[in-house]
């Protein structure tokens, strides 16, 4: 009986654990965007966002429509207030960031994600600048340290970023926040002012809850997730590692060549220019004369001897960061003004009598063509003298 009763209850007590570990697993993912095409929240607990102004792009893969770009003006994603986005003790936010523009002057930090005031309760992760590093700051009421990472980020290139904020695990007297860039750890903080973070406050994305000075974001953001827990240095690097992240830089290369080389012509010609390579945009200049200035195939009917040139762009990537390569080729096409042409005095010839005339040619281009008229009576029409 007694053995029955010590089964039953390490049944029950697997049973327990087994009931505690699968709602403590559900319950780690507090808030989940995507960003695949809208701001909902993928976690299930229904904390979904309201884009405003912000406007889908490319993610880190090159997926169009699957990250939010903002425009530092004046746009931001609300997430409505929820107690579960509250953290008295332990946390962590990931999210991805790119950006490659300082913000306008007069301001030194844009904020990527912050719920709760600065120097009340909550937290803030932000770009300072001009220093251009990222900055965590989990705020106490009436006190708040930041940590900030080392990097720096301003270079067009998705960046992962992971704050932790923790105060039970290693000291309870103590709280603990770190902040990795790249799945490498590039800052810490501790602190003893352990008091209560409470606030009643909506989850911001891209900008402050600080009225007037709002520090709106100016770059793209991706992929936030927020849990209830602490992460560890090794899920922070499988995070970063996630889908094959990180993914070699494709340069981006500009083949530009001219399909002709320098051109003689006669005025009043037309001649078509053939531009071969991979541009995105083309523009040639000087546009009079010339049909198509933006066309890989433009013609052109010079009335005098003109360089055209040619300034080709490559765009690659998607806002706010466009890695753009750009290459100028020209090509000279002269044009041959007439000859002037003095055939002398006038000569007098008796009936049945011969006579040698001649042409004095100048000026144009050289060498020069004769064509005599009406040539009946001349020996040979396009000769210089003619009999």
């Amino acid at each position: 009986m007694v053995a029955r009763n010590t089964l039953v209850l390490a049944l029950l007590s697997v049973a327990l654990l087994c009931f505690a570990a699968q709602s403590l697993t559900a319950q780690r993912l507090v808030a989940s965007y995507p960003f695949s095409g809208n701001a909902s929240d993928a976690s299930g607990n229904g904390h979904n966002g309201t884009v405003n102004g912000a406007t889908l792009t490319e993610d880190r893969f090159g997926n169009a429509n699957a990250a939010y770009n903002f425009d530092g003006t004046n746009d931001y994603i609300s997430v409505p207030h929820s107690s579960a986005l509250n953290f008295p003790f332990t946390y962590s936010i990931s999210l991805w960031v790119k950006f490659c523009v300082s913000q306008r002057p007069g301001t030194n930090v844009n904020v990527i994600i912050n719920k709760g005031a600065s120097k009340g309760a909550g937290y803030n992760i932000q770009r300072a600048i001009p220093a251009e590093k990222i900055w965590f700051g989990p705020y106490r009421v009436g006190s708040g340290s930041v940590t900030t990472a080392t990097s720096n980020l301003n270079d067009g290139r998705w960046h992962h970023v992971v704050a932790v904020y923790e105060s039970t695990t290693r000291d309870p007297t103590r709280e603990y926040s770190s902040i990795y860039l790249d799945g490498v750890l590039e800052g810490t903080e501790d602190d003893d002012q352990l008091l209560t973070y409470t606030n009643t406050d909506d989850l911001w994305i891209g900008r402050s809850i600080s009225s007037p000075l709002l520090f709106y974001f100016k770059g793209a953001i991706d992929d936030i997730n927020i849990y209830d827990t602490m992460l560890t240095a090794a899920q922070v690097s499988a995070l970063y590692r996630a889908n094959g992240w990180p993914k070699a830089a494709q340069p981006n290369t500009l083949n530009l060549s001219i399909a002709a080389s320098d051109t003689v012509i006669c005025p009043g010609k037309t001649v078509q220019l053939s531009l071969l390579g991979n541009p995105t945009e083309v523009t040639w200049n000087p546009s009079p004369t010339l049909q198509g200035p933006t066309s890989m195939f433009p013609t052109v009917t010079p009335e005098k001897t003109t360089t055209y040139i040619v300034k080709a762009l490559k765009i690659a990537g998607a806002e706010p960061c466009r890695d753009t390569v750009q290459k100028i080729d020209s090509i000279r096409i002269t044009v041959r003004q007439p000859p002037k042409v003095e055939l002398g005095s006038t000569r007098y010839v008796c009936l049945g009598d011969s006579i040698t005339i001649g042409a004095n040619a100048s000026d144009g281009a050289p060498p020069y063509r004769y064509q005599w008229n009406p040539h009946p009576l001349i020996s040979s029409r396009n000769q210089l003298l003619q009999t």
